[in-house]
């Protein structure tokens, strides 16, 4: 339990510090990175932020920004060659502005960061040679970073701070490789709808 325990605190810092995880085999740890489109907290954050009520009646030009992808990474330890144990740190962020006037002076601009850390376990369907077959899931927390200035009121700038629960369900993914190789994952959650990575065992 001690070791677990050990292993499991390195993973959480190594999570905080943009290393990921994903392990396929027993008693490894293996570093995972990944690419992902579109996550839940893109559009939450969205939301927050209201990217998609933009008021422009009295404006010259706006903008908004909702990434398209974000960055995933983690650790795992696998208690056998089907079951293992971390977490997932997940990155992504956006922003928006409005112009009033011919001169571009800034009414409103937003920008959000979102990291979320999920828990995470990982368990194996199927295996052949190097490729497998597996699921991915997790929970934990996002953490909605929102700085707003707003040139009209006073004060003018403010830094706000939420929390709310995240999850990761990706119940089709795939492997290929054995102490490094590349990942494919499908599902919903933090990491985005379709995450593309690559892993190698430490």
């Amino acid at each position: 339990m001690k070791r677990l325990y050990v292993l499991l605190m390195a993973a959480l810092i190594l999570s905080a510090s943009s290393i990921s995880i994903s392990a396929q085999e027993k008693g490894t740890l293996r570093f995972h990175y990944s690419l992902g489109l579109l996550s839940l907290p893109d559009y939450l954050g969205a939301v927050i932020i209201g990217l998609g009520s933009i008021d422009t009646s009295e404006g010259v030009s706006s903008h908004s920004f909702l990434p398209l992808a974000n960055l995933n990474a983690g650790l795992e330890y696998h208690f056998n060659e089907k079951v293992s144990l971390g977490a997932t740190l997940s990155l992504s962020g956006s922003s928006a502005w409005t112009t009033i006037d011919a001169n571009g002076e800034i009414n409103r601009k937003i920008a959000g960061f979102y990291p979320s850390l999920c828990v995470s376990s990982t368990t194996r369907y199927f295996k052949h040679n190097l490729f497998s077959m597996y699921g991915h899931w997790g929970v934990g927390a996002s953490f909605y970073m929102i700085s707003q200035y707003f040139r009209t009121e006073t004060p003018p700038s403010s830094f706000n701070v939420a929390v709310t629960p995240a999850g990761n369900i990706y119940p089709l993914c795939f492997s290929w490789g054995r102490k490094a190789g590349f990942n494919l994952e499908c599902g919903w959650g933090s990491k985005g709808f379709v995450n593309i990575g690559g892993y190698l065992n430490i």
